[in-house]
């Protein structure tokens, strides 16, 4: 099964987006290259949740109308554009965004994402949504997925906080200890596929539990498993937990998601904590773009780039270390 035509048209940027994105990423660099691997094309028409969240919607008076500024396409070109005062950007990895809930298809997301990296040559890894909730459903899915070349694995997202209802993703927080989620996951250990785990912080030792059951399953942590502000040690005890599952590596960015994004000083501590615990190795830093328009107000995407760097710098990073978090590990653990 290829993407349809269809499908490549739609994803297809304009001409003077794809010019804009080619002349911004060719200004100096502060590092050699940008490897992003959490990010969301998307618009309205394919997502239509994004509607959802506009003035008038009926989700623009709850925690998702805080996205209404960035209910409209986003593209590779804009995503180029956004971080080239920083450095070119020459890999990315489309994070699954509930396309499925437009189309009712878990694999028109992936079909369609196939399209927009055929017309644009991005994304170059594509995380899609399976039901990993019903396995005896799963298993087809992913191999329908799978047709598809860029098709890296799954989100399946877990966010559960049981007083805090804005932060939660997840309809109930016992995915984790159920045995057929566990049976999901193994689809994807048996296939040699990714599973995106995003959760709450408080569930960052439930999942160190489970990463142990499904040793050969690459794990990757979201947005460093949303840490809050003022709960540092508890957040660092759950990281620790999960990081010593050697298949478990950690995507440092979104970080202050719900508390006003981190500025540097507030985000220092949170990825030396993820380099100290993951090791370098396993840690890639990540953009969570287009939310980080809305999540982050301390300056341009870039600007927030600028603080990762100046942090890694801090703390020692060789330039082949810096090569490794902002691309080259993604590059390997995403294998794109």
């Amino acid at each position: 099964q290829q993407p349809s035509r269809h499908y490549a048209l739609r994803a297809s940027a304009s001409a003077h987006e794809e010019g804009l994105g080619q002349e911004l990423c060719g200004r100096p660099a502060r590092v050699a290259a940008i490897t992003d691997p959490h990010l969301h094309f998307w618009a309205p028409s394919t997502h239509a949740w994004l509607r959802a969240v506009l003035p008038g919607g009926e989700a623009h008076d709850g925690p998702y109308g805080r996205f209404a500024p960035i209910a409209r396409p986003y593209t590779p070109a804009m995503h180029c554009a956004h971080l080239a005062p920083f450095a070119p950007l020459t890999k990315t990895v489309y994070i699954q965004a509930n396309m499925h809930a437009t189309t009712g298809s878990p694999v028109a997301e992936t079909a369609y994402m196939q399209g927009l990296a055929d017309a644009t040559g991005h994304p170059h890894g594509i995380i899609s949504w399976a039901p990993l909730d019903k396995p005896e459903e799963a298993g087809a899915v992913l191999d329908q997925h799978a047709k598809f070349a860029n098709f890296r694995g799954i989100r399946f997202m877990l966010d559960f906080h049981p007083s805090r209802p804005e932060l939660c993703q997840a309809d109930s927080g016992a995915y984790m200890a159920d045995g057929g989620f566990l049976r999901g996951l193994r689809h994807l250990e048996e296939r040699g596929l990714i599973f995106e785990l995003q959760l709450c912080a408080v569930q960052l030792k439930e999942a160190a539990v489970l990463a142990a059951k499904l040793p050969k399953l690459q794990i990757v942590l979201n947005n460093a498993g949303f840490p809050l502000k003022g709960e540092f040690d508890s957040w660092r005890a759950g990281l620790a937990k999960l990081a010593a599952n050697p298949n478990v590596a950690c995507k440092i960015g979104g970080l202050g998601a719900y508390d006003g994004g981190f500025d540097l000083e507030a985000a220092r501590p949170h990825v030396l904590a993820c380099f100290e615990l993951f090791g370098l190795e396993r840690c890639m830093f990540s953009s969570n773009l287009p939310v980080d328009l809305v999540d982050w107000p301390h300056g341009p995407p870039s600007a927030r780039w600028d603080t990762y760097l100046a942090i890694s710098k801090g703390a020692g990073l060789t330039p082949a270390q810096l090569g490794a978090v902002f691309s080259d590990n993604a590059v390997r653990i995403y294998n794109i």
